[in-house]
């Protein structure tokens, strides 16, 4: 049994793995056996590992068809987009409060790693280190529920709307505000830093608007009525 869940934990990894380097897309159909002759395994972990995926809001079952990759709607994108911020300006404060110089050279580090990956103009790099960026200031927290709850946010995120994602990004942008950003948490100034964070756009809509953040205080929250949507907040973990 629990050679089973070290099997169902590894392929739910690597599949997501795959999902967020862009081997898989928003759509694309996943095949058990082909799953399983690629780890390796029989198929249980496998088909365990994909019930997760689906219960985590990853992927989409749907009966005879099976499991595909999730594709966000516009509006359950607008909704994590304002959970993601909610989690972002609640806790940047204490991890101002808590952040060291290890810290501080960590979120430097996936800075440059950003700035590296923009030069060499690889948006689907650009993105990871963006999210990596984002972990990073986090951490000084300590919260372990926050950053999980975090990370699989921005997962969710870059799972289901990479296509568009990619299409929005604007890279020189991302690099200036970074340095905005690092600026502030080096300084220690918590009301910078929330400022500065809350100006740094995650996306652009096809008029290249900013898509704010904050749309709940403007009534544009989407969360009902949609099974993924709720399916991805319960997922999430998210503290209330």
């Amino acid at each position: 049994m629990k050679k089973t869940r070290n099997l169902t934990q590894t392929v739910y990894s690597a599949v997501l793995d795959l999902m967020l380097s862009g081997r898989l897309l928003p759509g694309q159909k996943l095949q058990f056996l082909d799953l399983a002759q690629k780890f390796k395994v029989s198929r249980t972990p496998v088909n365990i590992a994909l019930s997760m995926l689906a219960k985590d809001g990853f992927l989409r079952f749907t009966p005879n068809c099976g499991y595909v990759v999730n594709r966000l709607e516009r509006q359950e994108v607008v909704s994590l987009l304002a959970m993601k911020e909610t989690l972002e300006q609640g806790f940047l404060p204490r991890a101002v409060t808590n952040v060291s110089e290890v810290d501080l050279f960590v979120v430097k580090g996936h800075m440059i790693e950003c700035e590296r990956a923009a030069a060499e103009k690889n948006d689907v790099r650009t993105l990871l280190a963006d999210l990596d960026f984002h972990f990073a200031l986090l951490a000084p927290t300590g919260n372990l529920v926050l950053l999980e709850s975090y990370r699989r946010l921005c997962h969710l995120l870059l799972v289901g709307y990479r296509l568009e994602l990619l299409s929005f990004v604007d890279a020189a942008r991302m690099v200036r505000e970074h340095r905005l950003i690092f600026a502030a948490l080096s300084d220690r100034d918590a009301e910078t830093l929330v400022q500065a964070l809350a100006a740094h756009q995650f996306l652009h809509d096809e008029e290249r608007r900013p898509v704010s953040m904050l749309a709940t205080a403007r009534g544009e929250t989407f969360l009902g009525g949609q099974h993924r949507a709720e399916t991805a907040s319960q997922s999430l973990g998210v503290l209330q």
